[in-house]
């Protein structure tokens, strides 16, 4: 209600609609407009909001909207390729959905140096998808149990990492685009994740 007078009473859309909405909206406008840019602006801190407030609603809403069909699918995923890679992960998870939902994104590797975590006991290097860092991992599990280190010491795990870096980043790349999103901005693989990605890739 307006407080003005006795008072006016006036319609006002659901948050979580209003950023699903803004999303299709931004997709629709011409590359390079200022609305388009206001839009994403609106929906990125809209979604930022209810990831934390209201992540049910959220995920209803977002439900409800790719239940629609092809188009309103395709509108969606990329709606939210525009928005920040922070803000489009949490969205993702909230919304139980895996990142492949947006159309051509992909995690790439430029052969970064990797090293040995100590604190978490991974092997972990960085990646890139979408213009943004992708913090990657594998587990000292998952290298002893699936690439021969077991037994070895942390340097042993790095070169066992080295030797066999093409297939890891290939299950990563795997695991982050077509998995529900776990972290913001980063992906591990852990023991129990190797046989299913491998199964996954041989299909």
């Amino acid at each position: 209600m307006v407080l003005h007078g006795t008072g006016i009473y006036v319609l006002v859309p659901s948050p979580q609609r209003y950023a699903i909405h803004k999303l299709i909206v931004a997709r629709r406008r011409r590359e390079g407009s200022s609305k388009r840019d206001k839009d994403i602006q609106q929906a990125e801190a809209l979604l930022e909001l209810l990831v934390q407030k209201r992540p049910h609603e959220l995920n209803a809403a977002w439900a409800e909207a790719y239940d629609r069909g092809r188009t309103w699918q395709q509108l969606l995923g990329e709606g939210l390729g525009f928005i920040n890679a922070d803000a489009r992960d949490a969205t993702l998870r909230a919304v139980d959905a895996p990142r492949s939902v947006i159309p051509g994104l992909a995690l790439r590797f430029a052969a970064p140096a990797a090293r040995y975590d100590f604190g978490r006991d991974v092997v972990t290097f960085l990646g890139e998808s979408g213009g943004a860092t992708v913090r990657c991992a594998i587990s000292r599990e998952a290298i002893e149990d699936h690439f021969g280190a077991d037994g070895l010491d942390p340097e042993g795990r790095l070169r066992r990492f080295r030797e066999n870096r093409e297939t890891i980043e290939r299950l990563l790349a795997n695991k982050y685009l077509t998995w529900p999103v776990e972290d913001v901005g980063s992906v591990l693989i852990k023991s129990d994740d190797v046989d299913r990605l491998r199964a996954k890739h041989r299909r």
